[in-house]
């Protein structure tokens, strides 16, 4: 976790965001992190996901609680070298897992498509 947030804090990028948007780096940061170990720490279980999965994901969606949004899942994978679709992956399953009562409607881990499973007509 320490790592993804070192590399995101090292970020041009993300450091021009914070500007922009007049927010206090080492506040955004350390609270970025604090909210990141109780997402990673509070999920039920890794679900076959590698613990630099679970520390992209649970930063980026720490990252979602908090404004300004200042990057992206792919800047998230990127930190820790694995690709935006499985961060993506992760954030869906865990948000199933967290918000979406069993049998209803899911979270879909692609950005557009036909449904998983489905038949375009």
């Amino acid at each position: 976790m320490r790592a993804a947030i070192g590399r995101l804090q090292s970020s041009e990028r993300i450091a021009e965001r914070l500007s922009k948007s007049e927010a206090d780096p080492k506040e955004y940061f350390t609270t970025l992190f604090e909210r990141s170990k109780e997402l990673a720490s509070s999920a039920a279980e890794p679900n076959g996901f590698n613990p630099r999965t679970v520390a992209a994901g649970s930063v980026y969606l720490a990252s979602l609680a908090m404004r300004p949004k200042t990057f992206s899942q792919r800047e998230a994978g990127e930190s820790l070298g694995i690709k935006e679709y499985t961060v993506r992956e992760y954030c869906s399953r865990r948000l199933n897992e967290e918000f979406v009562t069993p049998g209803g409607p899911q979270v879909r881990p692609v950005k557009c498509g036909p449904p998983l499973g489905g038949h375009v007509s």
